[in-house]
């Protein structure tokens, strides 16, 4: 069945949202250590960096399978690339829809995480402290120029 490419951008985003939820859902029971709580920022670096090389593979392979099983879902035949696909077009098709996918998923998990108010990892500045002196000038001819304005 050939498929238009409207419909394969909505077939895409929605499997980048499903595959961005289901592999959020596996790496919350994956690691379960809050990568803030750590006492060096080497730990957190390292925790952040297992976090992200997990959720490539998990998304990665999530995203492979849907293609396995979606056949007809690639974007270079939604976009009439080539009438006759050989086998090395085909290959790139499926790799870039396999591309398409899962970086959408990771975009989806961070517009996501935006919304629902979730913490970056990076520590909150420091308030900023002014010290100094002021000192309070009494002028009586602005006194009245701002006076005469009212």
């Amino acid at each position: 069945m050939k498929h238009d490419a409207v419909s394969i951008t909505a077939v895409l985003v929605l499997a980048a949202f499903a595959i961005e939820r289901i592999t959020s859902a596996a790496l919350f029971l994956l690691f379960r250590a809050d990568p803030a709580a750590s006492a060096s920022a080497e730990q957190t670096f390292r925790i952040a960096r297992n976090r992200q090389f997990a959720y490539f593979g998990v998304a990665g392979a999530i995203a492979a399978a849907v293609l396995l099983i979606g056949r007809d879902v690639r974007v270079l035949g939604a976009l009439n690339f080539g009438a006759d696909l050989g086998a090395g077009q085909t290959l790139l098709d499926f790799f870039l829809t396999w591309l398409v996918i899962v970086a959408g998923s990771d975009r989806i998990g961070e517009l996501v995480a935006s919304k629902h108010g979730a913490t970056s990892v990076e520590a909150k500045p420091e308030p900023i402290k002014i010290e100094g002196s002021v000192f309070l000038v009494d002028a009586p001819d602005k006194a009245k120029v701002v006076a005469g304005r009212s």
